[in-house]
């Protein structure tokens, strides 16, 4: 009876160690699968936070280019505005000029 109570014994300990010894490779499992959800969140933000990034930075480029696109069409309407202000000069210069050489051409005829 002794030896069936001592082999008993042995196995229950044999049980109990298998038991802890599987009850810790399921604690190291759930360990490393907490580390990968972690890690996996991280990447998620990361990827989040560079999606974030591009798209400010597109916007960004978009801005700068339309602020280009009016500086462009502002310079433009400026050198159509000042060819048109030149022309008018000329044109007036050419209506004074006109006048006083009739006004001369007038007083000469008066002259004779």
């Amino acid at each position: 009876e002794k030896e069936q109570e001592e082999a008993e014994r042995q196995l229950s300990e044999a049980r109990a160690a298998v038991l802890a010894k599987r009850q810790q490779e399921l604690n190291e499992q759930k360990e490393r699968i907490a580390k990968l959800a972690a890690d996996q969140q991280s990447l998620r933000e990361q990827q989040e936070q560079e999606v974030r990034e591009l798209e400010e930075a597109e916007e960004q480029e978009r801005l700068e280019r339309e602020q280009a696109e009016q500086a462009e069409a502002d310079e433009r309407e400026r050198a159509e505005l000042e060819e048109s202000e030149r022309a008018q000069a000329e044109e007036r210069e050419r209506g004074e000029t006109e006048e006083r050489e009739k006004a001369e051409a007038d007083g000469a005829s008066e002259e004779r």
